[in-house]
């Protein structure tokens, strides 16, 4: 009886073992002034909660490792916001190391700006297509790419800016962050699209980092912004 009633128990206790979870693929977030803001690359929009649910990833954003409220977490999960994971639970929010340095273009190649263009419209294209889902397959497929020759990240940064006063820039930031990566990666660099939100208003951006090196903005810019997300 003794047996049987300890097999009971460690049954009983392997039961109430916790789920493990983790936020679904090409789901981020971060916090600004205790609120959660989302980016779903693949639904491509940006959302927020309230209540329990803000509450919820708050908690989460102060300890990785939390053990979660498991009756939310089986409504985030219903949502498709949340997958089963492998113990234990992290769901942290975005993190990117910040700019401190900003490359300042000087007069740019002709070649290169040329190269921008086409960079640029690519970058278009697949934005038009697929919208962030697709900049993000864009910038992976670059990655297998180099060209014989690199060039200089100033020099690139100076033909995309010249390139830029050809086509013009306003509200063109994703556009133009996709076109100037493409360049980076093609060249060898690790650039990545970086996308950040305001809350008050709300509003989004985005900029190419390469490590710690801004390539595509000013510092006092993207300073406005928290990342949220990296292509």
């Amino acid at each position: 009886m003794t047996g049987m009633t300890r097999g009971a128990c460690r049954a009983s206790s392997h039961q109430q073992l916790p789920m493990a979870y983790k936020l679904k693929p090409a789901l981020s977030y971060c916090v600004i002034d205790e609120r959660c803001y989302f980016l779903d690359l693949d639904d491509n929009r940006y959302f927020a909660f309230s209540g329990e649910l803000n509450s919820f990833f708050l908690a989460c954003a102060r300890d990785a490792y939390l053990s979660v409220d498991e009756r939310i977490a089986q409504e985030l999960e219903r949502r498709t916001l949340l997958t089963r994971g492998e113990a234990p639970t992290q769901i942290s929010p975005f993190q990117v190391a910040a700019p401190n340095v900003v490359v300042e273009p000087s007069c740019g190649s002709l070649y290169l700006a040329v190269r921008a263009v086409h960079a640029y419209l690519l970058a278009v294209r697949c934005i038009k297509t697929a919208a962030l889902r697709g900049a993000s397959g864009l910038l992976r497929r670059e990655q297998l790419r180099r060209v014989s020759r690199p060039q200089s990240l100033i020099d690139i940064a100076a033909g995309v800016s010249r390139a830029k006063r050809w086509l013009g820039a306003h509200d063109r930031c994703l556009q133009w962050s996709v076109a100037t990566a493409l360049l980076l990666l093609r060249n060898g660099y690790q650039a990545k699209v970086v996308l950040g939100v305001c809350a008050k208003p709300f509003a989004a951006h985005c900029w190419v980092q390469v490590e710690e090196v801004l390539v595509s903005d000013s510092l006092e810019r993207v300073a406005m912004f928290t990342p949220v997300a990296a292509l």
